[in-house]
C-alpha cells in the first residue's frame, strides 16, 4: 500500500504567502538598485591658440630643452594637447600611404632606415637625452668646414657617432631615388654650411601646429626620419607669400626639385601616414610654399584602418644659413 503525504491547506497557503512576500521584496529591492545616472556632457575647448605657449629659445650644441621646436625645426609652440578619453568621437580624415603630388616633396615607403640602425638610434637617444620626463626636445649643431677643406667627412660634423652613421645610411639609401640636384643639396661632396639636428619626442596625443620652417635661419633641403611609432602628417598649401622674419639672411639658392614628383598638386591639403623608420624630404616648393604639422590626437585613420599612436621620436637634419649659428635673444615669432 502506497502512502501519499499531503500538505495541510493552512501550511500550503502560508508558504505561498511567504513566497509572494519574498518576491515582492526582491522586486522592490531591484527597483531601488536600478538607478541610471547620466553625467553631463562636456565638450573640449576648441581654443588651440599657440599664443599661450612659450617660444623656443635656441639651445647651444648638445643642450637639452623641454620647449618647442617643429618636427622639422620651427621656432614655434610645441602642441602638447592630449586626447585621453575624449567625450566624443572625433571625425578624422583618412590619410594616404603614398606621397602627395607636391613639387620638391619626397616620400617612398620602400625607403626606410634599417631595423638595426633604427633600433640603436632610438635606444641611444632615449637613454642619452630623454631620461627626464619634462624633456621632449634637444638641438645639436654641427660645424661648418673650414675654408680650403677639400671634402668633409662624417666625423668632422661634430655630431654624435650614431647620428653620423644615420646620415651615412640616409645618403646611401636616397641616392638612387632623388633627382641629382636634390641629392647634391642634401649631401654635397664639399659642404660649406653647418648642419643642424633636432630630436623631438612625441607622446600619444601630442602634435604640432602647421608651419613653414624659418626662412632666415634654415636653408633648402630638409630630411626627417620617424622612430618608434608612425603618425599622420598634414600638408597645407600656403596661399600668401611667406616673408622673412628678420633673421640673418634668406636662402635664395634653393633648387628647383619639381622632378621629385611627377604631378601637380590638385588639392590644398594632403594627409600622409609616416611609418616608423620612414624618411621624408622637403625641398623647393614643398619646403617654402607648404606648411606641415601633426594633429593633436591619439589615433590616426589610414585608409580604412584606425592606428593608435605610440611614443614617437623624430630626427630632422637641416642646413643653417650664414649667421644662423649665432644664438641669442633674436628669435623670430612662430609661423
Amino acid at each position: 500500500m502506497t502512502s501519499v503525504l499531503r500538505s495541510h491547506p493552512l501550511q500550503s497557503n502560508k508558504r505561498r504567502l511567504e513566497a509572494e512576500s519574498t518576491s515582492t521584496k526582491k522586486q522592490k529591492r531591484l527597483h531601488a538598485e536600478l538607478r541610471l545616472e547620466i553625467p553631463p556632457l562636456k565638450f573640449p575647448s576648441t581654443h588651440c591658440s599657440t599664443d599661450d605657449d612659450p617660444l623656443f629659445t635656441p639651445a647651444s650644441s648638445g643642450e637639452t630643452s623641454s620647449r618647442a621646436d617643429s618636427l622639422f625645426g620651427e621656432e614655434t609652440a610645441f602642441s602638447t594637447g592630449r586626447t585621453d578619453n575624449p567625450p566624443y568621437k572625433e571625425t578624422i580624415a583618412s590619410a594616404s600611404r603614398t606621397a602627395p603630388p607636391i613639387p620638391g616633396f619626397f616620400f617612398n615607403p620602400a625607403v626606410e632606415v634599417s631595423y638595426d640602425i633604427g633600433a640603436r638610434v632610438l635606444a641611444q637617444c632615449m637613454e642619452t637625452y630623454f631620461q627626464k620626463p619634462d624633456v621632449n626636445q634637444i638641438m645639436l649643431f654641427g660645424r661648418a668646414p673650414s675654408p680650403g677643406t677639400p671634402e668633409s667627412t662624417p666625423a668632422s660634423t661634430s655630431f654624435p657617432p650614431i647620428l653620423n652613421e644615420l646620415l651615412t645610411s640616409l645618403s646611401n639609401d636616397l641616392r638612387e631615388y632623388l633627382p641629382p640636384a636634390t641629392y647634391d643639396l642634401l649631401f654635397p661632396a664639399s659642404p660649406r654650411r653647418a648642419r643642424q639636428a633636432i630630436i623631438n619626442l612625441y607622446h600619444p596625443g601630442e602634435g604640432i601646429s602647421s608651419h613653414v620652417d624659418l626662412l632666415g635661419r634654415f636653408g633648402d633641403g630638409i630630411i626627417g626620419v620617424s622612430f618608434g611609432s608612425g603618425c599622420v602628417m598634414q600638408f597645407d598649401r600656403v596661399h600668401t607669400e611667406v616673408e622673412s622674419q628678420g633673421e640673418p639672411s634668406v636662402d635664395h639658392t634653393h633648387v628647383d626639385a619639381t622632378t621629385t614628383c611627377n604631378a601637380d598638386p590638385t588639392e590644398d591639403r594632403y594627409d600622409l601616414y609616416l611609418p616608423e623608420r620612414s624618411v621624408i624630404v622637403l625641398s623647393g616648393e614643398s619646403r617654402y610654399k607648404w606648411t606641415h604639422g601633426i594633429a593633436r590626437r591619439a589615433d590616426d585613420v589610414v585608409g580604412t584602418e584606425t592606428l593608435h599612436r605610440g611614443t614617437r621620436m623624430s630626427i630632422t637634419f637641416r642646413w643653417l644659413l650664414p649667421g644662423a649659428e649665432i644664438v641669442g635673444d633674436t628669435v623670430g615669432p612662430a609661423i
